[in-house]
């Protein structure tokens, strides 16, 4: 049988020259189906075991084969172009052209090309079908994750990956966007080698090449933790006073106003302001260190003060030797504490005068 006939027997038996096939883990039958897809198939060819090796040799990246089979009693050379696509199948497109294997071996250098670049890129690539099944994993999620594209292809990203409730989330999320079809960006927090990491991915919607209607997910994600923790440092460090590690200006500045925002009819925001009087003759007398120590031990006994079980008010420490308290909605409630915060703030300041006499 010659090259035309090959082609004219396949298209007779599917109606196209490029029938889908696919060959699972239990089986050394080559299923032969018109179109791609969870569908019966209309010719099952028996492969000897060398030949089922090769095809579940691949791996997620598309790769070209040729074999020598039997159809209908007669022999056929079959190009096969495909990869895994999960645990246990392999599928792509068969063709028995006179000029495939030049066809095929250019589209693999085409396609060799594009994954090199999936591969190699520096961020997480991850591509996934609607179900959250696993397509693609790129040679950097290999590294954070420790684990083989070849050996995860197939299977469900959230389970891997990520933590029961980010997991969760993301799986009630993935209809809607697949539906939407809309990129977008999202922080999951992944675990890996080293750990929980938080990540932001770009995601991104592709319609697959195949001829069939279906959508892929492309997961391109960057390690944002260092960059995180270093901005909640500066926010830190931005709102906080060093000495006593309360809330600064710019901070209580800002609770204040939040707090007289979140207020409801009937309710208002106390204001407690203490100044500590003479306070440069302390640092005058004793030296700056107990000075330290005093502007220290004030703040602690206003803060264990002022520690309530619900909506705790916000202490913070103004420049020089200035304390202010933001007391909670309701008056009474707020002088009360208030109250007791200037009755401990005085007896810090008796018990370290004190210690320091003796």
């Amino acid at each position: 049988m010659n090259d035309d006939q090959h082609d004219q027997v396949l298209f007779a038996q599917f109606g196209t020259s490029s029938p889908c096939w696919r060959l699972s883990n239990d089986s050394n039958a080559l299923e032969l189906t018109p179109v791609t897809g969870d569908v019966p198939a209309n010719v099952a060819i028996p492969l000897n075991p060398q030949q089922a090796s090769q095809i579940r040799c691949l791996t997620g990246i598309t790769s070209h084969l040729v074999l020598d089979v039997r159809l209908f009693g007669e022999p056929l050379r079959l190009h096969l172009v495909g990869k895994k696509l999960a645990s246990n199948t392999w599928a792509g497109t068969a063709s028995a052209y006179d000029d495939t294997e030049s066809v095929a071996r250019d589209l693999v250098h085409g396609l060799s090309f594009a994954e090199q670049v999936v591969s190699e890129v520096n961020s997480v690539v991850v591509i996934v079908d609607r179900h959250g099944r696993i397509q693609r994993f790129n040679r950097l999620a290999e590294e954070l994750t420790g684990v083989k594209e070849e050996d995860i292809v197939g299977r469900n990203v959230w389970a891997l990956f990520m933590s029961t409730e980010s997991g969760a989330a993301s799986s009630q999320n993935i209809t809607g966007f697949f539906n939407r079809g809309v990129s977008y960006e999202v922080e999951r927090r992944v675990k890996t080698l080293r750990g929980e990491r938080l990540f932001l991915f770009r995601n991104k919607f592709v319609h697959s090449g195949s001829g069939v209607e279906e959508q892929f997910l492309i997961c391109s994600g960057t390690d944002i933790t260092e960059e995180r923790l270093a901005q909640e440092r500066l926010t830190e460090l931005a709102n906080t006073d060093s000495l006593t590690g309360l809330a600064n200006r710019n901070a209580i500045q800002d609770k204040i106003s939040a707090a007289i925002e979140a207020a409801a009819p009937g309710e208002s925001v106390g204001v407690l302001f203490l100044d500590l009087d003479n306070f440069k003759k302390v640092n005058d007398h004793y030296g700056h260190v107990f000075g330290d120590r005093l502007i220290r031990d004030v703040s602690s006994a206003m803060s264990s003060s002022c520690s309530p079980p619900k909506a705790p008010p916000t202490i913070s420490k103004p420049p020089r030797s200035a304390f202010s308290n933001v007391c909670a909605r309701r008056s009474a409630w707020g002088s009360s504490r208030s109250t007791r915060a200037a009755r401990s703030a005085s007896r810090a300041i008796r018990n370290t005068a004190t210690t320091s006499n003796r």
